[in-house]
């Protein structure tokens, strides 16, 4: 088979895949007998039901494989994390409703320790939002946060140290 032909042929073969295989008979496509019945047999078992097809099992791994990494995130709690700027999005909220003015909050950056034994992680968000006088000033605050639940509470940047310090997880 030339060239030419065979890339005609793997052109049907993908047409015949995605559309079915009348259009390639319509297209004037010309395909072997076994490709034809090859795609007869996948069309038979494409109608019988997704039970009886390989792509139920693909699908299965699939959601195991999320599973799994949900599960992991959890574990290490970055399911916490706000995956579109890497900030605690409970923290900002909570930042925003003590501010005097909310709309003028921006964050900044936030960085995390690793977890520590007890289950949580250390958390340093840097932000900046407007003073009482009008002018922007650049604040941080540091809280632990519960890895499972998300939940926080405001610390000390010493206690963040120490935490640090006395636990080697967590640097």
């Amino acid at each position: 088979m030339a060239p030419e032909e065979k890339s005609k042929a793997i052109k049907g073969l993908c047409l015949a895949a995605i559309i079915g295989l009348p259009f390639v008979l319509i297209a004037n496509i010309r395909l072997s007998p076994e490709a034809v019945n090859g795609l007869r047999d996948y069309q038979a078992k494409m109608a019988a039901g997704p039970a009886n097809s390989s792509m139920e099992a693909d699908e299965q791994a699939n959601s195991a494989d999320v599973e799994e990494t949900e599960a992991q995130k959890i574990a290490d709690g970055t399911h916490c994390i706000s995956g579109w700027d890497l900030s605690l999005p409970a923290l900002k909220t909570a930042v925003k409703e003590q501010l005097r003015n909310p709309r003028s909050f921006e964050h900044i950056k936030t960085s995390w320790s690793h977890m520590g034994k007890d289950g949580k992680f250390g958390l340093i968000m840097k932000y900046r939002a407007e003073n009482g006088f009008g002018g922007l000033n650049v604040e941080s605050i540091g809280v632990l946060v519960d890895a499972k639940t998300c939940d926080f509470k405001e610390v000390s940047a010493t206690t963040l140290a120490k935490r640090a310090i006395d636990d080697p997880t967590t640097s």
